[in-house]
């Protein structure tokens, strides 16, 4: 289920406002991740924005006998993450347009139409850390998506 995080960092990659912000990788891409960079050393160039998916209610399993229901519950939990080692304003501004573009009040839609039948809150906001190893600021969020009625088709 980590089609999640690879649709948001290709999200957040679309929006200019954010790759205007952050660091450009190897590749000249927008240093937008997902958390497993930081374990395989990728953990340059700052600042950067990082997604990481890290739990699900659809473990419970207990839609999956019907088909017109399997895949319909999964109620993901992502962490986004921005990080720069010289500024902790630059990694706020970071993750406020990150988090615009989830919760804002005309949030601009992922193309992804994954995306458009979740209810996606807020639950954990901490703009105080500071990593020792990295040597950075990081501003951390954590986010719940649960399923709602909606008339647009889905595409499971």
């Amino acid at each position: 289920m980590r089609e999640i995080e690879s649709w948001m960092i290709a999200g957040f990659r679309s929006n200019t406002a954010i790759t205007a912000l952050v660091g450009a990788d190897n590749n000249g891409n927008p240093a937008i991740f997902g958390d497993r960079a930081r374990v395989n050393g990728q953990f340059t160039p700052f600042p950067h924005l990082t997604v990481s998916r890290f739990s699900s209610v659809k473990s419970l399993a207990m839609f999956d006998e019907h088909s017109d229901t399997a895949g319909l519950f999964d109620c993901p939990r992502v962490a986004i993450a921005a990080w720069d080692q010289e500024s902790k304003d630059r990694a706020y501004q970071i993750y406020r347009l990150a988090e615009q573009m989830l919760l804002g009040k005309s949030p601009m839609q992922f193309a992804n139409q994954y995306f458009s039948g979740y209810k996606i809150v807020r639950t954990v906001f901490r703009d105080d850390l500071f990593d020792d190893r990295a040597q950075a600021y990081h501003i951390h969020g954590e986010f719940s998506m649960w399923a709602q009625l909606t008339d647009s088709q889905q595409p499971y």
